[in-house]
């Protein structure tokens, strides 16, 4: 398994505590199309559909 970056780890923390993407780009200080490939990332690594359903 692919171990999440740092900035992942980041980003997942902000995810699982309610933030949506622009929230978590404006609290990084980074692009929401920044963001959203960080989440894509972060699914990927964990083989995940999205937010609420596993594979």
């Amino acid at each position: 398994m692919n171990r999440l970056t740092d900035r992942e780890i980041e980003v997942m923390n902000l995810v699982t505590s309610g933030f949506d993407n622009q929230e978590i780009a404006k609290k990084l200080r980074i692009s929401k199309t920044a963001t959203e490939a960080c989440v894509s990332n972060i699914y990927k690594k964990l083989d995940c559909k999205n937010k609420n359903k596993t594979k």
